[in-house]
Formats: C-alpha cells, structure tokens, sequence
C-alpha cells in the first residue's frame, strides 16, 4: 500500500554539543493549512484501509453495546446536599443530579447540570464542581474545547439558576470555597493560551487567587505565586475546623510536597504558617485533630502512614506503616477512614480519631473508583468496579459499619451482558510481579491461549482488577 506523504524539512539544532534533526517540527503547528491537509489525508488512507476488514462491523456492534451500558458515578455529600453523575450510556458526559436526602437520589433527583448541553459541538466538559458551605453555590469548571483551560460558573442549588458571576483563564484547580462563602480560591494563569486542546504552548506558574462572588475577576486579590519558578504547583484546601487554609505545594509531577497554613478569620487570611518547607517527603492534609493536623505521608515509611503534626512540623505517629500500601485517607465524624492495597485488593478500614478501633468494611471489588467523606458526616460512598461491571456504589455508615449497596443509583438497563469470567491473581516466574489473569470461565489452559498484556507503570498509580470497557 501507498502511504500518504509526510514532508520532511531540513531543520536541525545543535543541543548540548549533539546535532539533533527535527523534520517533522511543521506539525507541531496544529492550524497550519499543511498540518491539517496532512491529518485529512491520514485520516481517509486509514478509513479506507479499516472499512475493507471484514469484522469491523462486528467490532463496532459489539463496542457499541458495551459502552452503552447504562452507569453512575459515586455519590457525593455536599452542605447538605446529594449529588451523583448519571449516564443512559449514550451520553457523552455523565448528567449531575442532586437531591436533598440519599433515598431522593435513589429515586431519580433533579438534573442540576447536563454537561452536553454546555456547547453546540459538544466539545466543553465539565471539569469540577464544588458547593459553598452555605449550600447556596454550585460552582463549576468547564474545561473548554477538549483542554485543561478552566472557566467556573455559578449555579443557584435550590432552583438551579445560573448566578452572574464568571472567573476565567484557570487551570489545574477547583473552586475551593472560604467559610463564609463569600469568595473562592482558584489557580490562576494570566494570558498563558488559547482554550483548546491543541494548544502547546509552555505555561508560566499557576497564581493562587482568591475571588470574592459578584465582583470583576480584575478585583481578584492574589494569596500566593512563585514567579521565579514556574514548575511549582499549588493545591488549596480549607480544614474541617474552618480555622485554616492549607496550601500544598508540589514542583512539577513529584510528590514531594511543602506544607503552608493560612490562619482564616473574619478579616481574611493571615500569613502563613510553613508547617514543612522542603521538598522531601510526600504529604497530604486529611483534617484537624483539635489543635493539630492529621496528615498522610511517605516520610520514614515507604507504604505510607497517618501521623498528627503541630504548626512546628513535628510528626507522631497515628496510624502507623503496616504490610500494606496505603492509598488514601478521609476524615469522618466517626475518625477516618483508609483505603489500602492489600495484595493487590483495595480494603477499607473505619477508625476513630486517635487511630484505635480499627474495623474492615465488606465492600468488595477489584477497582476503587472513588472514595467520598467528610469529617462533618457520619456516612461515606465508595464506589467499586470489576472487570465485567462498572461501578457499584455503597454507603458505609462509619459509626456502626453498616454498608448498603445502591444499585438503584443506576436508571435504565440494555447494553451488553459479559460472559462469565475468571479472574485469578498469580505471580510473574522469576520476576516476583503480580498480575491478574482474566478468561472467559469456559476455557481450558491445554493449549497456548491468544492473549493481550496491559500494564502501566507511572505516578504511583496501581493497575486493579477493575472495569475497563475498551
């Protein structure tokens, strides 16, 4: 077969003493008339080729009933208020509903926000969504025309009316509401590009700004900025307590983190508090223990713990390393609740607040696919997956441990039925690497078997037994 033609330039740079080619940098211009005649080009050779195989019909039916599985998401609790993402499984993007209490979700809920609605050609997806603490504001980020550019809009929750009020040019953040819910903090990047995903222009650093509603985005007040580095990151959070805005700061995609509280008060923000500044250890903020933080992180302890600090950084142990890795942690009224990897399983434990009373809940699944609480509610959701079904979503009551499922979350039923499977766990020969080895249940091992390998290695992010339609 004749391929189509891919120009090639004589561009060359010399980096670093080596003389190094780049005939292909024209298609790093993704608007250019000869950019996109090469991709039209691409695209019909490649059509062309796929529609003479004679299963591609077959293929498409069957990916087709298996994507249009009706699915939700985990529920999630908000300033009293319900919400989960619901899909027919012939949406693009997962419909919000909200209600007032956990058996109205169930039932159905009102559809708060239909991100498929957010532009004609269905491009702007919703990114994030947060709630002031009052209840009143539904804010959320619609990541425009397929990038990571972030605009936040206001919705009224009772009645569902938009609010005048818009904050654009953000990026990598969420609308991280202050007590009062007069003003939220976003991570700000001033004139950096353009709101598509084609966009590959380098980003300068991320401004922490705070915005107070029904005012000009020109009003905005920084909190804080590196403008000497522009690999660092920032993440806000407000504790539990009200008393504190905490800032993580991570460079680039390390984990390591710098650890900053704001004191809050009614006159603002005080200054902070840099509880660690270095880059060594991996630290993440999960609540307030009275006067002190309680926090996750790697420092002396490869698989994680749960420790308690003061303001000076001085750390104690609360949950200590155990055998197992540990994923995340949740504040609750009851304490906290740990998800951990137990031989290649996700395992959820409920305990008090000063780390006794340790309890496994019986929630099973071979993926975790979100874990929602908070410390001023006595319930959590957790939502599991397995390699045939999406998401079933469970209430944890984290005072008793009683667990209810909720299927009903699910509205609408077709799609496709999976066969019956096997999943069994064994370990690479020689390698000590676990795997799961998934068959269809009829099939015998007599004989060599096609099979498909898929594993991924990054970001400290664990390949589970979960649900994965493609």
């Amino acid at each position: 077969m004749t391929y189509p033609e891919s120009r090639r330039d004589d561009v060359v740079e010399t980096l670093h003493g080596h003389q190094i080619a780049d005939p292909y940098r024209w298609l790093e211009d993704p608007d250019s008339a000869d950019t996109q005649d090469w991709v039209s080009r691409q695209n019909a050779f490649t059509q062309a080729e796929l529609s003479g195989y004679p299963e591609r019909a077959w293929f498409e039916t069957t990916m087709a009933a298996i994507l249009a599985r009706p699915r939700a998401g985990v529920p999630v609790k908000k300033a009293g208020w319900y919400f989960v993402g619901r899909n027919d499984g012939t949406q693009a993007q997962d419909v919000i509903y909200v209600a007032d209490s956990l058996d109205e979700l169930l039932s159905r809920g009102r559809v708060l926000i239909d991100p498929n609605t957010l532009s004609e050609d269905g491009t702007d997806s919703l990114g994030s969504f947060t709630v002031s603490p009052d209840g009143k504001y539904f804010a959320y980020g619609i990541n425009e025309s397929g990038s990571d550019w972030t605009t936040f809009r206001l919705l009224d929750i009772a009645t569902g009316s938009p609010v005048d009020d818009v904050v654009s040019e953000a990026k990598f953040s969420e609308a991280t509401w202050l007590p009062d819910s007069s003003a939220y903090l976003y991570l700000h990047y001033p004139a950096s590009g353009r709101s598509e995903g084609t966009e590959t222009k380098s980003l300068s650093g991320g401004r922490l700004m705070l915005h107070r509603v029904g005012t000009p985005q020109s009003e905005d007040e920084l909190v804080l900025s590196f403008p000497d580095n522009d690999q660092y990151f920032i993440t806000p959070e407000v504790s539990d307590d009200d008393r504190y805005l905490v800032v993580h700061i991570f460079e680039g995609t390390d984990p390591s983190t710098r650890l900053w509280v704001y004191p809050i008060s009614s006159d603002g923000l005080g200054e902070p508090v840099k509880v660690v500044d270095e880059f060594v250890d991996e630290i993440a903020f999960v609540r307030m223990s009275g006067d002190q933080l309680v926090l996750r992180t790697d420092r002396d302890a490869s698989r994680g713990r749960v420790v308690l600090s003061t303001l000076d950084g001085e750390f104690t142990d609360l949950i200590p390393e155990g055998e197992s890795t540990l994923q995340a942690v949740r504040g609750t009224a009851d304490g906290l609740a740990t998800l951990t990897l137990v031989d290649a399983q996700p395992v959820l434990t409920l305990y008090a607040l000063d780390g006794s009373g340790q309890r496994v809940v019986d929630v099973p699944g071979g993926g975790v696919v979100g874990l929602n609480a908070g410390a001023e509610y006595d319930e959590l959701f957790i939502g599991l997956s397995t390699t045939t079904d999406p998401t079933l979503s469970y209430a944890v009551s984290t005072g008793s441990g009683d667990v209810r499922a909720l299927p009903e979350l699910v509205r609408g039923s077709g799609g496709f039925t999976p066969p019956e499977v096997t999943v069994t766990r064994r370990i690479a020969p020689g390698r000590d690497v676990p795997y799961f080895l998934i068959t269809r249940s009829d099939l015998d091992f007599e004989a060599p078997r096609p099979t498909l390998m898929w594993g991924y290695g990054g970001f400290r992010i664990p390949v589970e037994a979960d649900y994965r339609p493609g």
